[in-house]
Formats: structure tokens, C-alpha cells, sequence
């Protein structure tokens, strides 16, 4: 069988390369295909792709974490082979005490902030700085994608996990961004 995606070494492409531009689907290649990484330039993302598909499954990582985190799930995640997971990189990185050194964030928390108090703040109405500026740049990118990958309105999955999950709900509830799917974990 084919090498799972965690034991291939990653390839990087440009977005301004023709190369990019998918592959026909062998749909008796059961293995995914390796992790590639793309520099988008318009959002100033990267994003690390998984498939041959033109049709993306967009998922963002939790704070701290990073895009490599999702890349078991491009092995036990079925998916129809029109699509490719596509795993972006948040623009923030954390540092200690607010999450692990080169962790990923979509935008920073200062956590050491609710240790200094007796009492956890009622976030639950709050808008956190950074969350607009995130999902302005996965907007940039959900279109970026669909202009390299020429697919049509309303074939976009996005999801996220924690902070990703945030952003993602963020880009499906207050725009208009046409959504297939969206997935909150």
C-alpha cells in the first residue's frame, strides 16, 4: 500500500506556479496523497493540502496547535475523492506562558491574565479582539482557493476545532461566504 501522509516528506508549492493546479483523481489510489504546503498571497496563509480533489474540506486548528495536527484524520476521514483536505496555518504564534513555544494561534489569548484573578471571567457574550481579523484572512483564503482550485459557489466545507472552530463560525454566521457544510468540534 501507499505510504500514509504522516511518513511522506511534505512538498511545497506556490500558488503562482501552474503545477498547482489538481491532478485528475485515480480513485484506486486508496492512500491519501502526501501533505503540500501552499504560501496563498493574498491572505498571507499557508496551508498545508492533503488530496487531489478541486473540491476543498477547509479545516482550522485549535489554539496552540497547528495544521500537522490534522493530518491523521486525512487517513481515517472518508472522503469523496473530489475533494481535498485543506489544513491552513493561523497567523499568531504562542509563546509560554499562553500556550507552547511555536504553537499557532488565531489570534493571542493572554491566559496568564486569568490566573492573576479568583474567579474566571463570563466570556460567554464577549467578542475577542482578533476573532474579525481572523476570519477576514480565512475569507481572503476561502476565495483564493476557489480561484485556484475552480470550483463553484457553495462546494466549500469549513470547519475548525476551539479557537478554529470560533473563527469558522464567525466566517458561516456573520458573512455571506456560500458554505456546503460547516463543522464545529
Amino acid at each position: 500500500p501507499a505510504p500514509s501522509c504522516l511518513r511522506c516528506p511534505p512538498r511545497e508549492v506556490s500558488t503562482t506556479r501552474a503545477s498547482v493546479a489538481p491532478s485528475p483523481v485515480d480513485s484506486s489510489h486508496a492512500a491519501p496523497s502526501p501533505p503540500v504546503l501552499v504560501r496563498n498571497p493574498t491572505s498571507g496563509l499557508n496551508t498545508w493540502e492533503v488530496g487531489r480533489g478541486r473540491l476543498p474540506l477547509v479545516l482550522l486548528h485549535g489554539y496552540g496547535a497547528g495544521p500537522q495536527d490534522w493530518f491523521p484524520f486525512a487517513d481515517t476521514i472518508q472522503v469523496a475523492p473530489d475533494r481535498r483536505f485543506v489544513f491552513p496555518e493561523a497567523p499568531e504564534t504562542t509563546t509560554p506562558p499562553d500556550g507552547p513555544n511555536g504553537g499557532r494561534a488565531w489570534w493571542r489569548l493572554d491566559l496568564a491574565s486569568y490566573r492573576r484573578g479568583t474567579a474566571l471571567p463570563d466570556l460567554t457574550g464577549a467578542h475577542p479582539q482578533g476573532l474579525e481579523r481572523s476570519s477576514a484572512k480565512v475569507r481572503l483564503l476561502l476565495k483564493e482557493l476557489e480561484r485556484r482550485l475552480g470550483y463553484g459557489a457553495n462546494q466549500m466545507i469549513l470547519g475548525g476545532f476551539s479557537q478554529g472552530a470560533m473563527v469558522s463560525a464567525e466566517v458561516a454566521f456573520r458573512t455571506d461566504e456560500p458554505l456546503r457544510a460547516l463543522v464545529l468540534l
